[in-house]
């Protein structure tokens, strides 16, 4: 999380995907100083909107998600190749809408083995969802 002069407001990027990056020394954007107030209250709702209880949950996935996988929980993700278009993970997840919304939007692609209360959870959710 950053000031960035080209979009004159807050902007988050990736720093596991940035390549060749360097120090340049150009004196400090003012808009930068004016918003440095604002990470503490950035942090503390980004904190509090992704909580949730914690749960291993084992993700059945499109071979085309191993991408996406890792880069929600780490390289060092163990997936499982059930056969040429499946993959299978245990990972940690967080029982939170962000976790709902993340597996929402990568539809049939992407679900949910165990545990069965979870999976259980899962269906509810999305039944929940066509009846609003």
């Amino acid at each position: 999380m950053c000031f960035s002069s080209k979009y004159d407001g807050i902007t988050n990027y990736r720093l596991d995907r940035m390549e060749s990056v360097e120090i340049i020394d150009e004196p400090v954007n003012d808009g930068a100083i004016i918003h440095s107030v604002d990470v503490p209250d950035f942090t503390k709702q980004a904190f509090q909107m992704y909580g949730g209880p914690i749960e291993n949950a084992v993700l059945q996935f499109s071979y085309k998600l191993i991408g996406v996988v890792y880069d929600k929980f780490g390289k060092d993700t163990m997936m499982i190749r059930q056969d040429e278009n499946t993959c299978v993970a245990t990972v940690q997840i967080q029982k939170s809408p962000t976790f709902w919304g993340w597996i929402s939007t990568l539809g049939k692609d992407m679900g949910i083995l165990a545990p069965e209360a979870l999976v259980n959870y899962w269906k509810n959710y999305v039944k929940g969802l066509s009846d609003t």
